[in-house]
C-alpha cells in the first residue's frame, strides 16, 4: 500500500469507502454521520501540542487545559522546554503528557521535513526519547535480565534478589500495604474451578470485525468522576464477579476510578456459572486449532470491549489498567501489546505469557508490565514469571516489573495487592 497525506475531502471520501468496505463495524459508524470533515493545521510545534492537548477526557476539560497554558505564557517550543513537569501537570497535563510535550521541545524537530517523510519515521522521530516511565522503586523494584532457572519452584524470590527486596518499602515480611494502602486486608482470589489455559505454539494472529458482546459488573468510581479504568479479567472457570470484589479495597485509593469486570465468552459445558477465554486441550480434550480459534476470537471480543469502554466513559488508553488473574493473565498480556495506543499498564497475577516466539514481531505497543506470583503456585508454575519477564524484555519492553508472594498459592495476597495499587496509582499518575 502506498502512503498518501489526506490533502482534500476527496482523499477524506476514498478512505472512508475502503473503511466501510473492509469493517462493517465502521460502515454503521459512518452510516451514522452526516459527513467526516478535511481538518487541516499549519506545520510546527505548537499544532502538534494542540492536538496533543486535546486528547482529554471531554472537550471542555481540553479547553480548559488549552487556556490555563496560554494564560502561563506556555505555547510555544522555547516556553515549555523552559518549563517543568510539575509546572505543566499544575496546567491540567498528565504526567505522560507533560514528559511528551517537554521531549518534543527540546528535540528541535524540522516540520516541514516531517510532512514528506514516511509514516514509520515520522512516528520514530516523534516518539524517539519522549518517554520516561520509571516506577518509583520506593515501592517496588524494577525486573533485571537474568537466567530462568534463576526462579525455582517453592522457593520465593530471584537470584541474588529476596522476595523483600521486590516488596514495597516498609511493607512487613507478613504482607501490608504499599504507599497510602492502609485498608487493604487480606485477599485471596481464585479462578473458580483453579485451572489455566496453555496454548500450543505456532498460533496465528488476527481479528474479525464480528465479535461477541461481552456482559461486565461494574464499580463506579467513589468519587463520581471517572478519570481512570480497571479492567479485571477472570481465570478459567470463573466470571466477571470473582474478581470484582477486589474494588472495594482499591476504591478507596482509586478514588476517580472506575471498575469493570468483563465475563469470558464461552461457558463450560457442566459449570453453570463457570466460564472460558478459550478452551485449553488438556482439560477439556478440545483440539489445538480449537484453542486458536478460541484465543483469536476472546482477543477480538476483548478488544471490541476496550474500544467501546474507552467511548462510552470517554476515556484515553493511558488511563486504563488491565488486571488479570491466571487465565485472564494470559489475555492482558496477550491482547494489549497487539493493540496500537499504549494502555496505561498490565497487571498480571498467576499467569504466563502465551506464544512468547511470535511477541516481538505482532508487538504494536510495550505498556509497562507488573507480573505477580506466588511461590506456592501449583496451577501455573512459578517460574512462569521470569520466563515472561525475560521474553517481554526480548521483545523491547523496558518497563516490566515483578514480585513474588511468599507462601502463596495460585491467589492473590495482601501484599500482592499492595503492589499492584502502588504500580497502578503510579502509571494512572496518581
Amino acid at each position: 500500500m502506498t502512503e498518501r497525506i489526506i490533502q482534500t475531502e476527496t482523499d477524506i471520501a476514498e478512505g472512508t469507502a475502503h473503511l466501510a468496505h473492509i469493517c462493517p463495524r465502521m460502515a454503521h459508524a459512518l452510516d451514522r454521520v452526516e459527513e467526516v470533515p478535511l481538518r487541516r493545521r499549519e506545520d510546527g510545534f505548537g499544532a502538534l501540542m494542540g492536538a496533543i492537548v486535546s486528547q482529554q477526557v471531554s472537550v471542555a476539560a481540553a479547553r480548559a487545559i488549552s487556556a490555563r497554558l496560554d494564560a502561563a505564557g506556555l505555547r510555544g517550543a522555547e516556553a515549555i522546554a523552559a518549563s517543568d513537569e510539575e509546572t505543566l501537570r499544575a496546567a491540567g497535563l498528565s504526567r505522560q503528557k507533560a514528559r511528551y510535550v517537554r521531549a518534543l521541545a527540546e528535540a528541535d524537530l524540522d516540520y516541514a521535513a516531517l510532512r514528506t517523510t514516511p509514516t514509520d519515521e515520522v512516528v520514530a522521530t516523534l516518539t524517539q526519547g519522549a518517554r520516561d516511565r520509571r516506577l518509583d522503586r520506593r515501592n517496588i523494584r524494577h525486573v533485571q535480565p537474568r537466567a530462568r532457572r534463576c526462579l525455582c519452584p517453592r522457593r520465593s524470590g530471584l537470584a541474588g534478589i529476596g522476595a523483600a527486596a521486590l516488596r514495597p518499602a516498609g511493607t512487613p515480611e507478613t504482607g501490608g500495604a504499599a504507599c497510602d494502602g492502609r485498608g487493604l486486608g487480606p485477599v485471596a482470589r481464585g479462578c473458580g474451578a483453579a485451572f489455566v489455559g496453555l496454548l500450543p505454539r505456532g498460533q496465528g494472529q488476527g481479528r474479525d470485525c464480528m465479535t461477541r458482546v461481552l456482559q461486565a459488573g461494574r464499580k463506579a468510581p467513589q468519587s463520581g468522576e471517572t478519570r481512570s479504568a480497571v479492567v479485571f479479567l477472570h481465570g478459567y472457570g470463573a466470571n466477571g464477579a470473582d474478581l470484582m470484589g477486589l474494588a472495594d479495597p482499591l476504591a478507596e485509593h482509586l478514588p476517580d476510578t472506575l471498575f469493570v469486570a468483563p465475563d469470558a465468552p464461552e461457558s463450560l459445558p457442566g459449570m453453570p456459572f463457570g466460564l472460558q477465554w478459550f478452551p485449553i486441550p488438556w482439560i477439556d480434550g478440545s483440539s489445538e486449532e480449537e484453542a486458536e480459534r478460541g484465543l483469536m476470537a476472546a482477543a477480538a471480543d476483548l478488544d471490541a470491549f476496550l474500544d467501546a469502554l474507552m467511548v462510552d466513559e470517554d476515556l484515553l488508553p493511558e488511563q486504563v489498567v488491565l488486571f488479570g488473574f491466571s487465565q485472564g493473565s494470559m489475555m492482558a498480556l496477550h491482547v494489549a501489546p497487539r493493540r496500537e495506543d499504549e494502555v496505561a499498564g498490565i497487571v498480571a497475577f498467576s499467569g504466563r505469557l502465551l506464544r512468547p516466539e511470535s511477541l516481538a514481531d505482532e508487538t504494536l505497543s510495550r505498556p509497562p508490565v507488573l507480573l505477580v506470583h506466588g511461590d506456592a503456585d501449583d496451577v501455573v508454575p512459578v517460574q512462569s514469571m521470569p520466563q515472561a519477564a525475560e521474553a517481554l524484555q526480548q521483545a523491547g519492553w523496558k518497563d516490566v516489573y515483578a514480585h513474588v508472594m511468599e507462601g502463596t498459592g495460585h491467589g492473590i495476597a495482601p501484599d500482592g495487592l499492595s503492589v499492584a495499587l502502588a504500580f497502578m496509582r503510579d502509571k494512572l499518575g496518581l
